[in-house]
């Protein structure tokens, strides 16, 4: 599994849930997180976000249901475009770009409730930008920050005593 942790503002996950178009780019429901977003064993229908976590409201497959409900994937992880990332379907805004069904391998963010479906809704919450903050200045091993804006970063950087510019 390759990739990076990394945490999202509250207002990153609000623009994200807005800039969703299933109809320019259906995010698929996968195992993994495969290079090539597929096979796709269902697709993300719409996305919300509210009060700081981001829900997808999703058609599964039979069969992922199945895979689900036997147990055989517990976790699951969503990778997503950047801003600018190339092949970003709403560029400028955060992009889900697949949500992955894992098996064996928890997730990078810690905390999530083990998957189930309840009326194809899934939640994405669990990352707390405090918690990340506390544990970077303990040491502690903590996903990737991701800020909104230089001067975040800067200002976060200055705090955490961090080289700034790189």
């Amino acid at each position: 599994m390759s990739g990076e942790a990394a945490c999202f503002s509250a207002s990153d996950l609000a623009e994200c849930a807005r800039a969703y178009d299933p109809h320019r780019y259906p995010a698929p429901l996968v195992l993994g997180h495969p290079d090539s977003n597929g096979p796709a064993y269902g697709h993300v229908v719409k996305l919300d976000a509210t009060e700081g976590d981001l829900f997808a409201e999703v058609e599964p497959s039979p069969a992922l249901r199945d895979l689900v409900q036997a147990g055989r994937f517990k976790f699951l992880s969503a990778s997503f475009w950047r801003p600018h990332s190339p092949g970003n379907p709403a560029p400028g805004s955060l992009s889900l770009r697949h949500v992955g069904f894992l098996g064996a391998h928890p997730p990078a963010v810690n905390g999530l409730a083990p998957v189930a479906f309840a009326e194809s809704l899934i939640d994405f919450s669990g990352c707390d930008p405090i918690e990340t903050a506390a544990r970077i200045m303990a040491g502690l091993d903590a996903p990737a920050l991701s800020f909104a804006d230089d001067e975040t970063e800067t200002a976060a950087r200055r705090m955490l005593g961090q080289r700034i510019g790189g």
